[in-house]
């Protein structure tokens, strides 16, 4: 199958190829019956030499050829066939592949049977011998024709060597006469092709005559367009820095630069604009492009610039203080934005350079009194300054540990062990404990309430109860003398929890 066939290559003009399977007889061979494979004794140099008319009694022995134009280029690996005869005119004497493979049906070399072959290299030259039959007339009175014919299956092809192979149909089937004339479909030669060049710079293989009616440059027999030998028409060439011109593609390429195939203007500038580093006012960097990086109010550092390391150049720092006296280095804008006071280009916070506020006694909602910036009380701010102790706080009603309720403020209350009942309470609805004597191990008696009399450990002798004479037993029945120093102080018991 040749080369040259349309079905290899999309880029050739469709000429089709005339491929032919033709009988060839040599009546000077001598057919013995002794399983010889008669093979390579055709002997023909040309299609138009073959010999296909035969007038003899005795037996013949002809060939099944292959048959391709002189100047294509076939690459054989297959054939299939069948074969045509009167069945009561011929006398099959023996037949052979001159192929590495055949497969033959089951009732072949019969009339209406058929053979495939394979080649374990493709076969390359013009004419391929393919198989060999002997025959001779059944009645040499009588003359017939033994003909080619398709497989009964598969057809009249040749196949080429590609993966998967391609088919052709054979195009012409060639006969053997017996005492008439036989066929012979010789190829016609096919008209030399080459590659065809046309203005926009596409190729295609096809005659010289195809070649000039479509307007095209025929650059000569067998040339081929790969690679592609026509001239490039100028188009946009691309540089690396964004530029762009209207050159050919070598002279582009030759430039550093590359080509906008089916582009012909620079107008406008199909190139893509070239990146590079953009500074912000702030310092930072980005890469982008030069036009972004102007419209975003940057400044351009260059095509291919980049920002590692950063190219920028950095506003100034300086100590920035805030409120409460603390310190942070920033930059001018960044103070002013958090409320801040600049205390200068490259000033630090080490040591601290922001004026410390003042504190003062702020009074909390549930009346207790703390030290806290002005801006930091979450209550009453009393004036910077101002102390807790003592508590300029409102009072409240306190439940007293000895008994009965005093306004006092939320500190004094506590430190006497007090209930501390709220800001702005009245002790004309206090509904305190009443105080009785309470006995403690030691022999000590202490007017106070029932809680705290148990909180220090001691024995609570009823409300109202008095100490006077004093009711607790003493522990020296022996008429020791009492340790009075080591009587509890009601002032150093633990103190209660207020209420909230």
């Amino acid at each position: 199958m040749p080369c040259s066939s349309p079905f290899r290559s999309s880029e050739r003009w469709p000429v089709r190829t005339p491929e032919e399977l033709i009988l060839h007889a040599n009546p000077t061979i001598a057919f013995t019956p002794d399983d010889a494979s008669y093979c390579g004794t055709s002997p023909l140099s040309s299609c138009e030499l073959a010999l296909t008319s035969v007038d003899t009694a005795a037996p013949v022995v002809f060939f099944v050829l292959a048959a391709f134009p002189e100047n294509s280029h076939p690459r054989l690996r297959g054939a299939s066939f069948g074969i045509q005869y009167p069945q009561n005119g011929f006398d099959v004497l023996g037949s052979g592949r001159c192929a590495d493979f055949d497969l033959p049906t089951d009732d072949w070399p019969n009339s209406g049977s058929g053979v495939g072959v394979s080649f374990s290299v493709a076969r390359t030259s013009q004419l391929v011998e393919i198989y060999w039959i002997s025959a001779q007339l059944a009645d040499p009175e009588l003359p017939a024709v033994f003909a080619l014919s398709g497989h009964p299956t598969q057809g009249a092809n040749f196949g080429d060597d590609s993966v998967p192979s391609l088919l052709d149909p054979i195009a012409g089937l060639g006969s053997l006469g017996f005492g008439q004339s036989g066929t012979l479909p010789c190829p016609i030669p096919l008209v030399p092709t080459g590659a065809c060049c046309f203005s926009d710079g596409h190729c295609i293989v096809a005659s010289e005559l195809d070649c000039s009616n479509q307007g095209g440059s025929y650059q000569g027999n067998d040339s081929d367009c790969t690679p592609n030998p026509c001239p490039q028409p100028p188009s946009a060439c691309c540089f690396s820095d964004g530029q762009c011109a209207v050159l050919e593609p070598l002279v582009c390429l030759q430039n550093g630069g590359y080509t906008l195939t089916g582009i012909q203007t620079c107008d406008p500038n199909p190139c893509p604009e070239p990146a590079g580093a953009c500074c912000a006012a702030d310092g930072s960097c980005i890469v982008t492009t030069g036009t972004f990086c102007a419209n975003n109010g940057g400044l351009f550092m260059g095509s291919g610039t980049d920002c590692t390391p950063n190219p920028c150049a950095q506003p100034p720092r300086g100590a920035c203080c805030f409120q409460g006296g603390n310190c942070v280095v920033l930059t001018p804008d960044e103070c002013e934005a958090q409320a801040g006071i600049y205390e200068g280009h490259d000033t630090v916070c080490s040591p601290n350079p922001c004026p410390q506020p003042p504190t003062g006694a702020c009074c909390l909602d549930d009346g207790r009194c703390v030290m806290r910036h002005s801006f930091d009380c979450n209550g009453t701010y009393q004036g910077d300054f101002t102390a807790c102790d003592p508590s300029p706080c409102p009072p409240g009603g306190c439940c007293l540990e000895t008994g009965g309720c005093a306004l006092l403020a939320y500190d004094t209350c506590l430190a006497g062990n007090g209930q501390f009942l709220g800001v702005g309470s009245d002790c004309s609805v206090a509904n305190c404990p009443e105080a009785g004597a309470c006995c403690f191990p030691t022999g000590e008696c202490a007017v106070i309430v029932e809680l705290s009399c148990l909180e220090h450990g001691g024995n609570y002798q009823g409300d109202g109860a008095s100490c006077d004479p004093n009711p607790c037993p003493q522990p020296c029945p022996d008429g020791a003398r009492v340790n009075r120093e080591n009587a509890p102080v009601r002032s150093r018991s633990p103190r209660r929890r207020p209420r909230r």
